[in-house]
């Protein structure tokens, strides 16, 4: 019976030591717990009696946040649709850039095309100018021929070469030419002289 006693007794001492050796960290927190539920009640049976106008008061400032908080929700909302639209206008400004990229590429092949027809009229135009040059000077030579023999000549020539020959010579000398000729082929170049 004594060593039951002397363990109960020991047990007891155990369980002392125990207790008084609680955590300073849980008790802290303990504390807290218990000052932050007083408070709160505190809070709640002031604002519900409505102890000096405390009621009002604190509806009017939750009222004030959840305002704030609405107006804040607001910028949220055109802010995100401010940065949609502005995505939208990237995307547009990316496509008419592209555009214009393909419009420039077209224009400039356009223009290259239109110096490239340019610079061969100039060819052609140097060209024509060289045989008119060219006709002026054998229009002189068969000016200086007599009719007949001018006539023999353009009989075995292309029309196209006798007219523009016939319209570089003096009308005199035409008409002694024509004349020179067979009626047929006369009629037949003074047709195509007037076209």
């Amino acid at each position: 019976m004594k060593s039951e006693l002397k363990e109960e007794k020991y047990r007891n001492i155990k369980q002392r030591k125990k207790q008084k050796n609680m955590s300073p960290t849980l008790s802290a927190f303990l504390t807290t717990l218990i000052t932050l539920i007083v408070l709160l009640s505190a809070a709640f049976a002031v604002t519900y009696f409505n102890v000096g106008g405390m009621r009002v008061k604190v509806i009017t400032l939750l009222e004030m946040g959840n305002k704030d908080f609405k107006v804040l929700l607001n910028k949220e909302k055109q802010v995100a649709e401010d940065r949609k639209k502005l995505d939208e206008d990237v995307k547009n400004i990316d496509a008419m850039k592209a555009d214009l990229e393909k419009q420039q590429k077209e224009y400039i092949k356009m223009k290259e095309e239109l110096e490239a027809k340019i610079a061969e009229n100039e060819t052609l135009k140097a060209d024509l100018e060289s045989q008119k040059v060219n006709i002026e000077d054998i229009a002189k030579f068969y000016e200086t021929m007599e009719a007949a023999k001018a006539a023999e000549i353009f009989k075995t020539m292309d029309k196209e070469m006798v007219i523009k020959i016939l319209k570089n010579m003096n009308g005199t000398k035409v008409s002694a030419i024509l004349s020179a000729m067979d009626p047929k082929t006369a009629s037949a170049i003074t047709r195509m002289m007037i076209e």
